[in-house]
């Protein structure tokens, strides 16, 4: 079983071009729904049932990336981090193609990626575990700024 919401466009009335399978709440997916709303696209979360479902997704987690195109065809994408780079190409919100600014975006990317991950770790982790992670994740969130106001 799924759950389908249909997140409206403020200036569309057509039928959403994207489905988002994600959790609730959408966590890891939160980028990508703020591209959604950028762009002003309608779209479609998708929320199934887990683990029932998960054999069903492309690399067997969440979130996943439906894009259908008028005549049919659809484009299947997993793994955060390419699903958000193909929406920011796709709504022209990308750098230059000069390869040191798409690296520098990419490299951003992952390390608020770090981040994230290292605040999930608090969140689940033992009070002496959560200790030692929000260590990493200060060091880790002012390396990253201190590196990128250069």
């Amino acid at each position: 079983m799924t759950n389908d919401t249909t997140i409206p466009s403020s200036t569309s009335t057509s039928t959403p071009t994207f489905v988002l399978r994600n959790h609730a709440p959408p966590a890891r997916a939160e980028t990508i729904e703020a591209l959604f709303a950028y762009a002003k696209v309608n779209w479609k979360l998708e929320v199934p049932s887990w683990p029932q479902e998960q054999a069903n997704q492309p690399s067997g987690k969440l979130p996943v990336l439906v894009e259908s195109n008028t005549s049919g065809t659809k484009f299947v994408l997993s793994e955060t981090l390419a699903i958000e780079s193909y929406l920011a190409k796709k709504f022209n919100l990308t750098v230059s193609d000069s390869p040191e600014m798409v690296a520098r975006q990419v490299e951003l990317r992952t390390q608020i990626n770090d981040v994230y991950e290292l605040a999930l770790m608090h969140k689940i982790g033992s009070t002496e575990e959560r200790k030692v992670v929000m260590e990493k994740f200060v060091g880790a969130a002012r390396a990253i700024v201190r590196y990128h106001e250069k």
